[in-house]
Parts: C-alpha cells; sequence; structure tokens
C-alpha cells in the first residue's frame, strides 16, 4: 500500500471502519438510485423478505425533490404555479 495514492488510501481506511450495515445501506440505496427493481435489491442483499430490504433503502434529497416535482405537475395545471407566484410578487 506505500505505492498507492494518499486518496485510495484514505478511501480504504475509511471504508474499515464502516461496519458491514453502512456498507448495505450505501449499496441498497445506490441500487434504488440507479433504478432497481426492489426485488432484485432483496435478492441482492439476500434477504428473506421484502420489508427487510426496505430498511436499507434510502431516498436522496434529490429523489425526493424529483418526485415533489412530478406530484406538483400532475395536480396543478402547466403554468399555474408560476402565475401563483407572480401574483404573489406584485
Amino acid at each position: 500500500m506505500k505505492d498507492a495514492p494518499p486518496f485510495t488510501i484514505a478511501v480504504a481506511a475509511v471504508w474499515r471502519l464502516c461496519t458491514q450495515r453502512h456498507r448495505r445501506h450505501s449499496v441498497g440505496s445506490m441500487l434504488a438510485e440507479m433504478g432497481e427493481h426492489q426485488l432484485t435489491i432483496r435478492d441482492y442483499l439476500r434477504h428473506s423478505n421484502l420489508s427487510v430490504t426496505n430498511k436499507y433503502l434510502q431516498a436522496t434529497s434529490e429523489t425526493k425533490r424529483v418526485a415533489q416535482d412530478k406530484l406538483v405537475a400532475s395536480i396543478l395545471p402547466t403554468g399555474s404555479l408560476s402565475q401563483a407566484k407572480t401574483t404573489l410578487i406584485q
């Protein structure tokens, strides 16, 4: 490891400090962010049922924002949100 760049050594040190549980949370969340199906993630993490897998999945702020934007867009007519903001400003 003497020849490895410092960044690699730092990452390896942090990785060693992480528990197996934290790694599983990270891997499960990363797979979900990449759009993998929950059953695929369950099988990959070798869980017996989906309720255990769901404990490992965490939505990121970006994912939550995109979901909120989709919800608002489906509820409000096109352009009504921007019109409401304009009315409030005046």
